[in-house]
């Protein structure tokens, strides 16, 4: 059962991974790809319980993905 439960997670990172690597104009390590992953997942968590809608962070998020993207580019 617990291995059933895991399968949502790791899918969709690898969607994930998969995205930004085909994206991707540079050839990134996986573990920058994971790093990006953690990173972004671990602003949603931080944001999840404190807003109602993403209008409330829409410009914290652009410039998070905007810094995690600039050594990425």
């Amino acid at each position: 059962m617990q291995n059933f439960i895991n399968q949502g997670p790791n899918k969709t990172y690898e969607h994930f991974a998969q995205t930004i690597y085909t994206l991707s104009d540079k050839r990134l390590a996986i573990q920058e790809i994971g790093s990006l992953f953690l990173s972004l997942h671990g602003f949603v968590t931080h944001y999840l319980g404190q807003v109602s809608n993403y209008e409330e962070v829409k410009d914290l998020a652009k410039f998070h993905i905007d810094f995690l993207l600039r050594p990425l580019t």
